[in-house]
């Protein structure tokens, strides 16, 4: 008899933990479901994806401009273009160039990003400091921690370049892919004279 008691007790104890695993699997997928599928890597996303329309009035930076022939086409007999091309094709096989977590005396950690992706043209490189926020509204004011975060970043990015025989001034990049971040870097490059 206590035989049949304990196989009893144990089949409803088997049961028992079935419709557990049960009900959590089924709670995990539709948990799953509900999670938010996170942003592509800017590497794998063309970049008229990425950029949306610049504010009104926005005039893009020169270091985003290359120079243009009389039908508005890359001007590819220009000395500056034909830099940006060199200087893009000696830096493209050492990139990406990633560092997470630098330390800057304003006390903020930045990631540097420095990058290229297959659609960019022949002259574009991609800079993308993180860990700023570009929408303070006071990031242009003397001593504001973002701006000070921003330029030691900046300058960490100009000699990380420089060590791989690029000088910034010899490519065309863009800063950041949301319109107010390259306005907001913008302002910050020509306060400082980072460029």
């Amino acid at each position: 008899m206590k035989m049949k008691e304990k196989i009893k007790k144990n089949i409803g104890m088997i049961i028992l933990i079935l419709v557990v695993v049960i009900i959590l699997a089924i709670y995990k997928m539709s948990e799953s479901k509900k999670m938010v599928t996170p942003s592509p890597n800017p590497s794998s996303t063309p970049l008229a994806k990425q950029i949306s329309q610049p504010p009104p009035g926005y005039k893009a930076p020169v270091y985003s401009q290359p120079a243009t022939d009389s039908t508005g086409q890359l001007d590819k007999n220009s000395v500056k273009v034909k830099t940006a091309i060199d200087g893009k094709s000696k830096l493209e096989p050492k990139l990406p160039i990633y560092i997470e977590g630098f330390q800057t005396t304003a006390g903020l950690k930045t990631t540097l990003n420095v990058y290229s992706i297959p659609e960019d043209p022949s002259y574009l490189i991609h800079i993308e400091i993180y860990g700023i926020n570009y929408g303070d509204p006071k990031i242009l004011e003397p001593g504001n921690k973002n701006a000070l975060a921003f330029v030691e970043s900046f300058k960490k990015i100009k000699t990380l370049l420089e060590s791989k025989g690029v000088n910034i001034h010899d490519i065309y990049f863009t800063i950041g892919a949301k319109p107010y971040v390259q306005s907001a870097a913008d302002n910050l490059i020509r306060k400082y004279n980072l460029y």
